[in-house]
């Protein structure tokens, strides 16, 4: 039990991380989506945000009129959706997808910690933080963190002019360790725990010159180091479901009533309890004789129910 709780308690340490960051230009909220978004290159689904805009720099000449970029985002138990449309009257095609950086190309960050910064991507990027690339007329993502490329959802489409549209679900798998779950997600999915976000495009009208390029986050100058520097990203929150929604499985399973306001029943024999707050600090342990449980001493909150081994989330009221 003592190695469980280490685990849980080292999936929430990411959160005093967050004081790292530089200070943003750009923050939003991701909207969470009770029903899976449908990839499919239409942004119809009523759960996206409202339309954020990336902004041109390092461009030669200092514009380019025929290239502009917008993106909307949300989110569900299982993965982080974006969808981003790019107008763009001339397609640049790579001759090499694995230098797509080079050529048309869509890029999406996602840090879920905001920490961290280094003079290369390798002692930048860690297994928290995800880059992917879709480079225009290649059906493909370039990924990396724990994910592979076929745990993603993706749509490429509207290839010619005047643009080309990506939609992506991005699997939380690609932040969790080995035996974690998207539970382990909980601080972040709860709008506790803030993360880092871009998204990032380039136009390439000849082959292997970029004429322009956009990000989210622009902070001010013509470089965008987001695929150096985490501290370079946006930041975003992700909208807490509301109370009606429970996006985890376990969630009231085996206990009742859940929201409580003091005592806390099981559905079945229990032998021990340990609640636990956001943070992995248990706030309360007992042996349970009577499969039940008085949460009277707690504050209003969210906790962590350790039962058994078995971890579930409590409403406090």
């Amino acid at each position: 039990m003592k190695k469980q709780l280490l685990t849980l308690a080292a999936s929430f340490a990411f959160v005093a991380a967050f004081a790292q960051h530089f200070a943003p230009v750009q923050t939003m909220v991701i909207p969470y989506t009770a029903t899976p978004m449908t990839i499919d290159g239409v942004d119809d689904e009523d759960a996206w945000s409202a339309e954020q805009t990336c902004k041109q720099f390092l461009a030669t000449p200092v514009g380019d009129a025929d290239f502009s970029q917008v993106f909307r985002a949300a989110y569900d138990k299982n993965f982080l959706y974006v969808y981003v449309e790019v107008t763009d009257d001339e397609k640049g095609i790579a001759a090499d997808p694995n230098s797509g950086w080079n050529y048309d190309n869509i890029e999406v960050f996602f840090d879920i910690d905001t920490a961290g910064a280094g003079a290369t991507a390798a002692s930048n990027y860690d297994t928290n933080t995800i880059q992917i690339r879709f480079t225009r007329g290649y059906d493909s993502v370039t990924a990396s963190g724990r994910a592979v490329a076929d745990d993603y959802k993706f749509y490429i489409g509207q290839e010619d002019a005047p643009g080309w549209i990506v939609e992506v679900g991005i699997p939380w798998k690609f932040v969790l360790g080995t035996k974690q779950t998207n539970k382990d997600m909980l601080a972040v999915m709860d709008g506790i725990t803030a993360s880092g976000f871009e998204v990032t495009g380039a136009d390439a009208d000849g082959t292997g010159t970029r004429d322009a390029q956009s990000a989210w986050d622009l902070d001010g100058d013509a470089t965008n180091n987001a695929y150096l520097d985490r501290k370079c990203l946006g930041v975003v929150t992700l909208q807490k479901p509301t109370s009606a929604v429970d996006i985890y499985t376990a969630t009231s399973a085996g206990v009742y009533p859940n929201p409580t306001t003091g005592m806390l029943y099981f559905n079945t024999e229990v032998n021990s309890v340990q609640i636990m707050n956001l943070a992995g600090q248990v706030v309360l342990s007992r042996d349970v004789k009577s499969n039940m449980i008085d949460l009277s001493s707690l504050q209003t909150g969210v906790y962590i129910a350790n039962i058994d081994g078995n971890f579930t989330r409590v409403i406090k009221n």
